[in-house]
């Protein structure tokens, strides 16, 4: 008995292994675009995560660009903060120590000249390490001159001899006045030092300083 193909001629087989390949490729070609559309790349999600992309990089220039603003305005601000305090420190007024006999004892002031009005708001007796003393009644801001002679009282400078170890050993002691002044809104301070020596006048003992 002859097999199913022992019926056919070498040109059948041949044709027939040719349509029978030919409908496979087809079948597998219709398999793959079919599962390709329904497991493929989403072309859709692509363009979504582009824009998204797209829109974080911006978000993040425009962070940047407030920074940068942020920065310069801070900078702006420092700058001009730092030449009002320069003007400010041009013209902050002379400032000296002056000391004479008045009286029955030796009086010390701290004198404070300008050319343009300004207020004394503050002023204070430190020792040479900065330590406070004593604070010194002033007006204000609300009385302005073109100079002010500060009276520096004797309790002040009698408790500053009470600390002072040069005071007990030579009779000495040195200190520095510090001022604040007012002008144009503008405050700056200052720093005078001094030496001072005991002098007697009549029968008392009394401080004169210089600076």
């Amino acid at each position: 008995m002859k097999s199913f193909f022992g019926s056919f001629s070498n040109r059948e087989i041949t044709l027939l292994a040719a349509i029978v390949s030919a409908l496979i490729a087809a079948a597998v070609s219709a398999l793959t675009t079919r599962y390709t559309i329904k497991h493929g790349p989403s072309y859709k999600e692509q363009i979504d995560g582009l824009r998204e992309t797209i829109g974080s990089l911006a978000r993040t220039q425009e962070e940047h660009r407030k920074q940068q603003a942020e920065q310069a305005r801070l900078d702006s601000e420092r700058y001009e903060a730092q030449e009002k305090k320069a003007e400010a420190q041009r013209r902050k007024p002379a400032a000296k120590i002056a000391s004479r006999a008045e009286g029955f004892g030796q009086v010390n002031y701290l004198q404070l000249t300008s050319s343009v009005k300004f207020a004394l708001i503050e002023a204070s007796l430190l020792t040479l390490s900065g330590g406070k003393i004593d604070d010194y009644h002033t007006e204000g801001s609300k009385v302005t001159s073109t100079g002010f002679s500060l009276q520096l009282t004797h309790s002040s400078l009698a408790e500053f001899t009470n600390i002072s170890e040069s005071y007990f050993q030579r009779m000495t002691f040195e200190g520095s006045i510090r001022f604040k002044v007012l002008r144009d809104a503008l405050e700056t301070e200052g720093t005078v030092p001094f030496h001072a020596e005991m002098v007697t006048i009549g029968n008392g003992l009394f401080p004169k300083l210089s600076g």
